[in-house]
């Protein structure tokens, strides 16, 4: 899978994958993510989630505002490896061993 998202939207993916947006019925506020990333990333806000909703990873709740989670959690998972994000695999990365 080539990754083509830019470091404005790998850090979109990180926020809501660290506060574990995964649900379709709550997700993270969009004026927040823009108050986040306004100062650090010069691309546009917008541009950035329509990027990411039509390779289908980040969807919209539609509420009076905005909010985004994730649709895809293991495309999100590989995306952040590969730009060197250290995150906690689902399910906690816990190993059970056999006896």
């Amino acid at each position: 899978m080539s990754c083509d998202c830019t470091d404005m939207e790998v850090h979109i993916l990180n926020i809501l994958y660290r506060d574990k947006c995964f649900k379709s019925n709550a997700g993270y506020h969009s004026e927040k993510l823009k108050k986040i990333l306004r100062k650090k990333y010069p691309q546009d806000f917008e541009e950035a989630i329509l990027h990411l909703k039509n390779q289908g990873i980040v969807a919209a709740v539609k509420k009076d505002e905005p909010k985004f989670y994730i649709l895809e959690k293991s495309k999100t998972y590989t995306v952040l490896i590969k730009h060197k994000y250290r995150i906690a695999p689902l399910g906690g990365g816990r190993t059970f061993h056999l006896e």
